[in-house]
């Protein structure tokens, strides 16, 4: 049986009544802990009031857990995105989180902390604090729809590549810089939106890492064929093309409340779209081979109203005339 209980990461006791909070210490053995901001782009501050202060409270209460098995934490494959290989350990920080978590707190304004660099908050928190706590830190390096229960493709965020394939599909955003190696007032606000999400994943799309996954392996093989049955992580079993089509219905039904039965609508309507951009890509190729060689030939005009003369050269009229008209006067 599920019972919800009402908290906020951002307040002081995650905002739980007393009753709630000794409940939760007398019945609780896991811990999920997936609530975070991950915008790439958040401000500092609020990024650290509820990644670094809220995880703080929420271990807090979990030291008074007296039947606590496990504490499972959910970071990110890119906390430590300064490094092009990552280990499965928790790297030394550069930054004290307690000296910068306390001057968030206080003395700095927002210009101050958003002209830190974005990847600090990643170092931050990897200095989180979990004394005597049974931890297990999960870090994903993406986030996408469900793969097969209970829905396959269903998603209820434009986080991630989410965002990516609705802007693509809507046309919205057509170029996009990345490595494949490795109303007019109102669509400049919409496509200003969309420059800033692009500006804050140029760091991601055109660069590469390597994670280190070897205790995902030594778990995974030390689990009996029914639970692999049951939690079913094997990458390697994902049909992606399968996946794909799944994850890009599921934005169509879920995200953009669109019924599948225009599907055959909008594939025309594509397909028009193609077929107007390679006739107007052609005219334009034609117009402008037909402009370089009207450059090129100048006797020639470009839309010739009339018959061109056939002229002599200027030498050929001076060998002509100048001989007839010194006659004259001889």
């Amino acid at each position: 049986m599920l019972v919800p209980i009402c908290g906020d990461l951002m307040q002081e006791d995650l905002g739980l009544s007393c009753e709630d909070q000794e409940t939760l210490a007398n019945e609780v053995s896991i811990v999920f802990h997936c609530a975070a901001t991950v915008k790439f782009d958040e401000a500092l501050r609020a990024s650290i009031q509820m990644n670094v202060i809220g995880t703080q409270r929420l271990t807090a209460l979990c030291r008074r857990m007296k039947q606590l098995r496990a504490f499972v934490h959910t970071s990110t494959a890119y906390a430590n995105c300064n490094k092009e290989y990552t280990s499965e350990h928790i790297y030394e920080p550069c930054v004290n989180a307690s000296k910068l978590v306390e001057a968030a707190s206080s003395w700095m304004n927002e210009k101050m902390l958003d002209s830190l660099s974005a990847q600090l908050l990643d170092l931050l928190e990897q200095q989180k604090q979990f004394p005597s706590l049974p931890i297990i830190i999960i870090r994903p390096s993406i986030v996408g729809a469900i793969w097969k229960e209970p829905l396959p493709g269903w998603i209820d965020n434009v986080n991630g590549p989410t965002g990516i394939f609705i802007g693509v599909g809507k046309g919205l955003l057509t170029d996009m810089c990345g490595n494949v190696d490795i109303k007019t007032d109102i669509f400049v606000k919409i496509y200003n939106k969309i420059w800033r999400m692009m500006e804050t994943l140029h760091y991601f799309t055109t660069r590469e890492w390597t994670f280190e996954s070897k205790n995902a392996v030594k778990l995974w093989n030390g689990m009996s064929v029914e639970d692999k049955k049951l939690y079913n992580f094997d990458i390697r079993k994902v049909d992606w093309d399968t996946y794909l089509f799944n994850y890009l219905m599921g934005i169509k039904i879920y995200m953009l409340k669109e019924r599948l039965e225009n599907l055959p609508k909008a594939q025309a309507a594509l397909s028009w779209l193609r077929q107007f951009n390679l006739y107007s890509t052609g005219l334009c190729f034609a117009l402008i081979l037909r402009f370089t060689i009207w450059r090129r030939q100048k006797r020639h005009k470009w839309i010739p109203w009339r018959p061109t003369a056939d002229l002599i050269p200027l030498e050929e009229y001076k060998r002509q005339s100048i001989p007839h008209y010194l006659e004259k006067f001889s």
